[in-house]
């Protein structure tokens, strides 16, 4: 009796475990894999493995997932809808729609932006309530423009962190005449100098943070890689330990920089508008020291996410190859000065020789320097631009965009097309393509190529180029 009561149960127990996870499944799990879709919306694009297949691809591959999906449409997909656990995913390929995605009113940043202050930066619950509730961001949204954008004030942060980088790059050609230094590193050595003279154009030479620990450099890289991790603040402390604890050192320094600047007349002389301004802004809207520099780590990571890696490929596409180098030689010579003979204890007397960056950047004087850098931002620079859907919305060709649903813009889509960049080699470094017949860098004035190009994650508006043109003499 004993042995057929236990075989009832062990039945019974089967059966009911059977119908629990059918009844899960059924009720938590089917509703992720459905979403509601309006013919007037990009088509849906159903993952390897369902459910969970775009979240993880997204994880492992980032932005290069999208340029796998485009490039399985054949290359004719305008824009894509993915379901990610639910969430409605718009995936915008065609650079005309992009455009159309950027000028639209009803597609905005500040729920990212929020989530990102919340998860990324470890924001307070004070400090989230603030963003949520009051007028900040659409302060920064204002002022930030006017503090980048501005002639002086980019100047005078340019001029600190050249200063820091020729003083820097002075001294490593004195030491290594004749061969006596070895870089190893290349990646390495480059991000640390940019770091250093960033964040010295960023905080002032002497006050800067970075140069009271150097291995604050490194925790840069550990926390830029966690960003995703971060991103949706759960349990920080267990999964992403070491992003934590550098993320945690980081805002330690930032912390103690801005207790110790107590208002704006108390800022170094050579500390950058944009992190003045911040504070000031900040600081106005009620958030503690804590709190200001707990999220300053977002400018960290602004300001050197993309510039280090940029310079690295820049280097190393232009020192790979022999006739661009040459190129870009032949143009920055002829802007070379050189002052007065100097006194040396060698027979030949000695010169210096200046070159103004203001010139360099003037891309009437070095087409074809400009043209290497936006070559190298085309190939090298791929970001993901996020915006939410506030309200029902459409795009110019009629793509309906529903509320609440997530829009992701990725220009490495855009900047490798084809029929855009050629047929042939539009993934081979070319910078001659960004030039014109007559060998000026206005190429980018034609129609297609200019909503194809989105450098820095920004429109042919705001391309970067009109942010480094003003350095200092």
């Amino acid at each position: 009796m004993s042995t057929d009561f236990e075989e009832a149960s062990l039945v019974t127990w089967t059966i009911g475990s059977v119908l629990s996870i059918l009844l899960f499944a059924l009720f938590f799990v089917r509703p992720l894999g459905h979403l509601d879709m309006d013919p007037r919306e990009p088509p849906l694009l159903q993952p390897t493995v369902p459910i969970i297949g775009h979240v993880v691809s997204m994880w492992r591959h980032g932005g290069g997932y999208y340029l796998e999906l485009y490039r399985k449409s054949g290359g004719v997909a305008r824009a894509a809808t993915l379901n990610n656990l639910g969430q409605k995913f718009y995936v915008i390929f065609s650079p005309n729609l992009a455009q159309s995605a950027f000028r639209n009113r009803f597609l905005t940043a500040e729920r990212f932006t929020i989530q990102s202050a919340t998860g990324v930066v470890g924001l307070s619950a004070k400090g989230k309530q603030i963003l949520e509730h009051g007028t900040l961001l659409q302060e920064f949204y204002r002022e930030v423009p006017l503090a980048l954008l501005s002639t002086e004030s980019l100047s005078k942060m340019a001029s600190t962190t050249l200063s820091t980088l020729t003083l820097d790059l002075g001294q490593l050609a004195a030491v290594s005449h004749g061969y006596k230094q070895l870089i190893t590193d290349l990646f390495g050595f480059l991000r640390h100098r940019l770091a250093l003279a960033t964040t010295d154009g960023l905080y002032g030479a002497n006050a800067n943070p970075l140069r009271s620990d150097p291995s604050l450099t490194d925790d840069v890289w550990t926390f830029d890689e966690a960003m995703f991790r971060l991103f949706f603040n759960v349990a920080p402390k267990l999964i992403a330990t070491a992003d934590h604890q550098a993320r945690k050192r980081w805002q330690r320094v930032l912390i103690s920089y801005f207790q110790d600047i107590p208002d704006n007349d108390a800022f170094p002389n050579d500390a950058a508008e944009i992190v003045r301004m911040r504070a000031r802004i900040v600081r106005a809207a009620g958030f503690s020291d804590e709190d200001l520099g707990n999220m300053e780590i977002g400018m960290i990571h602004a300001a050197l996410h993309n510039t280090a890696p940029i310079l690295f490929w820049l280097v190393v596409n232009v020192f790979a190859r022999p006739q661009v180098l040459a190129s870009v030689r032949a143009e920055v010579e002829k802007l070379v000065e050189f002052d007065t003979p100097l006194e040396s204890s060698s027979k030949q007397p000695t010169r210096r020789a200046i070159i103004r960056a203001s010139r360099v950047a003037d891309q009437s004087l070095c087409p074809y320097t400009a043209a290497v850098h936006r070559e190298i931002l085309r190939l090298c620079d791929s970001v993901t631009v996020t915006r939410f859907v506030d309200e029902d919305t459409t795009l110019s060709d009629g793509t309906l965009l529903r509320a609440g649903s997530l829009v992701h813009l990725p220009s490495a889509v855009a900047h490798g097309m084809p029929e855009v960049w050629g047929n042939h080699d539009s993934y081979v470094f070319e910078p001659g393509r960004m030039l014109d017949p007559e060998g000026t860098a206005s190429a980018m004035s034609g129609r297609k190529r200019a909503g194809a190009w989105t450098g820095w994650g920004l429109t042919r508006r705001h391309q970067t180029c009109s942010c480094v043109q003003p350095f200092p003499e």
